[in-house]
């Protein structure tokens, strides 16, 4: 799949190819086992900080899988704290467009970033664990404001205007919730517990314990 190779540099989506000086082969080796099972299942799974790497590399697994099955659901599970806005995006917006429904599972956390992905899965598909996490927090720039220019602090700010106004949105659009209740989440960091969030809409029912 040309495609594919021209986002991984490889037509396998199951694992990024070597840096140079490589990794551990075993290691490669056992991460693609798991990868394989897991595709083969139709099973995603994001247990980082979202970053551009794992961004690419899901989007190419959500691209891969519609193309082997477009009609069959994919199970997107999350743990992860949240991360780069521009990167979950990515990820979000591919599953906005791709045919196959995504299930949301939120398994431990589900934070910033995450939690849109969480939400964003295929209403009345969206689940998490009884002890699963939701954090809503506000878009922020590292560093020392201190050390950097007047006007780059000024972009900075901009910048945050626009994003936390693209979050505020999508939460708007999944939960139902108004943007006043989103933005008081937002402003104070609120931790949600899984029943929290189903009450929120931003997710629809918790995964029963099938023990």
């Amino acid at each position: 799949m040309d495609w594919l190779k021209k986002i991984l540099g490889t037509d396998n989506p199951k694992i990024r190819p070597a840096s140079p000086g490589g990794f551990d082969p075993k290691k490669i080796e056992r991460v693609n086992a798991i990868n394989d099972k897991l595709l083969a299942d139709r099973i995603i799974f994001l247990g980082t900080p979202i970053n551009d790497e794992n961004a690419q590399l899901i989007v190419a697994q959500l691209l891969y899988l519609e193309d082997r099955a477009p009609r069959k659901d994919i199970s997107f599970y999350i743990d992860s704290s949240g991360g780069s806005v521009a990167a979950a995006m990515a990820i979000y917006d591919t599953m906005k467009s791709i045919r196959p429904d995504v299930a949301t599972v939120c398994v431990g956390q589900a934070g910033g970033m995450a939690a849109i992905l969480a939400g964003g899965g295929r209403k009345g598909k969206r689940f998490s664990t009884a002890a699963g996490r939701f954090v809503f927090f506000r878009p922020r720039f590292g560093g020392d404001d201190a050390l950097i220019s007047a006007a780059e602090r000024q972009r900075r700010r901009a910048e945050i205007k626009k994003l936390k106004r693209l979050i505020v949105e999508i939460f708007v659009r999944e939960t139902g919730r108004p943007a006043k209740k989103i933005l008081s989440l937002m402003i104070n960091d609120t931790l949600l517990t899984a029943a929290e969030a189903v009450e929120l809409g931003l997710v629809d029912d918790i995964v029963a314990d099938k023990r």
